[in-house]
C-alpha cells in the first residue's frame, strides 16, 4: 500500500502561484477522474475526495502510473508519473506526483502550458 504522509509536501520544482489563469484541471488516473490546480513544470498535486481515495490508492501502488491531463487548451497530455506523497486534508486526499516521461509530443504541450501560466506578460492584471 502507499504510505500516507502527514508532513508538508517537499517539491523539487517551483510551484506556480495560484493565479486567475490556473483553473481546475481534470486528471484521469485509470478511469478515475480527479483534479488539480496546483501544477509545476515537473509535477502536480492531485486532489481526490476521501471517499474515492481507496479506489485511487489501488492504482497508485504501481511503480509508475499513467495518467491523462486535460489542459485548458483542450489538449490531452499523457504521462507516466511517480507518486511522491499522499496526505489527508479535511475530506480530501492530496497526491503529489512527479512526471517521469510523456507520450510523444506531450512534454512540449505541458511545458508550453506551464510557460504560458508563468509568463508575467500574459498574466491578467
Amino acid at each position: 500500500m502507499i504510505a500516507v504522509n502527514k508532513k508538508a509536501e517537499q517539491r523539487t520544482a517551483t510551484r506556480l502561484l495560484r493565479q486567475l489563469r490556473i483553473r481546475r484541471i481534470n486528471v484521469d488516473v485509470a478511469g478515475l477522474v480527479v483534479h488539480t490546480s496546483n501544477v509545476s513544470r515537473e509535477g502536480a498535486q492531485l486532489v481526490c475526495p476521501a471517499m474515492r481515495f481507496p479506489a485511487l490508492q489501488r492504482q497508485l501502488i504501481a511503480e509508475r502510473v499513467e495518467l491523462s491531463i486535460e489542459i485548458p487548451t483542450g489538449r490531452e497530455i499523457t504521462a507516466l508519473v511517480r507518486v511522491r506523497y499522499t496526505c489527508p486534508c479535511d475530506d480530501e486526499f492530496l497526491v503529489g506526483i512527479e512526471f517521469e516521461s510523456f507520450r510523444d509530443g506531450d512534454a512540449a504541450g505541458w511545458y508550453a502550458y506551464i510557460d504560458w501560466l508563468s509568463n508575467p506578460v500574459l498574466r491578467p492584471v
